[in-house]
């Protein structure tokens, strides 16, 4: 699970086209590294979905790393803007068994212990 931080900020004071861009470079960054039999998609709102098929735990915790690395160091270009992209990353682990909703529930849940983490970190307040 991949989910943009401060992302209602880049709405609010910068419009929501400002916002869809952000979202544009986002699914173009998570395209463009990703393998041919992998998988990326728009859950909605600011969070994404990465599937690693044939991956182990060690693989896809390093994957995740690289992708949180790559998101947190680039930028949207907007109306003469760089705007900066800030993402929390979750992983988990599957079954070819799980059902879907577990499965992303239990990304989700990943990815907001990382975030919560990281505002710890940080001295950083929950919104």
């Amino acid at each position: 699970m991949v989910d943009l931080d401060e992302f209602k900020p880049i709405n609010d004071t910068l419009g929501h086209a400002a916002g869809d861009e952000v979202l544009r470079a986002v699914s173009e960054l998570l395209r463009g590294h990703i393998r041919d039999t992998d998988y990326v998609g728009r859950l909605g709102g600011d969070e994404f979905a990465v599937l690693l098929p044939r991956s182990n735990k060690r693989n896809g915790v390093r994957r995740a790393e690289e992708l949180d690395r790559k998101l947190n160091n680039a930028h949207a270009a907007w109306n003469k803007k760089q705007i900066p992209i800030k993402a929390s990353c979750g992983v988990h682990m599957y079954s070819a068994k799980a059902e879907l909703k577990e499965l992303l529930e239990a990304a989700d849940v990943a990815m907001y212990k990382i975030k919560q983490e990281c505002r710890e970190k940080y001295g950083l307040k929950a919104r």
